[in-house]
């Protein structure tokens, strides 16, 4: 993932820089507007990952 020079520090200087999207997650997105000359600022984020509640039992008797 390509960081900016100058991470924003609040949601003012976002919106002053120009910024027309905000990619969460998958960069791939962001690569493909940056090729479209969209100014584009990315957040490195990913869901937190939940185990059912089986699965994790199982998991927890195995080990």
């Amino acid at each position: 993932m390509q960081k900016p020079e100058h991470e924003p520090s609040d949601l003012s200087e976002i919106v002053a820089a120009g910024t027309k999207v905000i990619n969460i997650g998958i960069s791939t997105f962001a690569e493909a507007l940056r090729e479209q000359g969209v100014n584009v600022i990315e957040v490195d984020w990913s869901p937190p990952r939940k185990i059912q509640t089986d699965l994790s039992e199982i998991l927890q008797k195995i080990l």
